[in-house]
């Protein structure tokens, strides 16, 4: 009978009493920041940087998933920097709620999504 080096059984041992295999975590929620956004006044330049990230890869994808911006903003998602840039010049007062979604495309973090829902207030 031939035997099996050490780490060979070791390997056998961990995969038979059910250890996780190296993979892909998604049980961690995406970060978003910040948790809110500052209120805007019509007629004034405005400007708000949005964050998502996660502990090992703060790279992701990010759209618009439903709602819109108030007037006279608009929106640049930099994939490579894991932000969204709302800015410009709001032109009319209101309420506008919308929800950012995410996903990452780093290798730790494959396939991981996310959304948050903001409300930005011009007055």
């Amino acid at each position: 009978m031939r035997r099996l080096p050490s780490a060979c059984l070791l390997l056998a041992t961990a995969l038979l009493a059910g250890c996780p295999s190296p993979g892909p975590d998604t049980s961690r929620d995406l970060g978003f920041s910040p948790a809110e956004l500052p209120e805007g006044a019509v007629g004034q330049p405005y400007r708000a940087v949005i964050t998502v990230s996660n502990t090992d890869t703060p790279v992701c994808g990010m759209s618009l998933s439903s709602g819109a911006l108030p007037a006279g903003l608009t929106i640049t998602f930099r994939k490579d920097e894991g932000k969204a840039e709302i800015a410009g010049m709001p032109t009319a007062a209101g309420r506008n709620t919308f929800t950012l979604g995410a996903s990452c495309f780093g290798t730790q973090r494959t396939g991981q999504s996310g959304q948050r829902t903001y409300e930005l207030v011009v007055k």
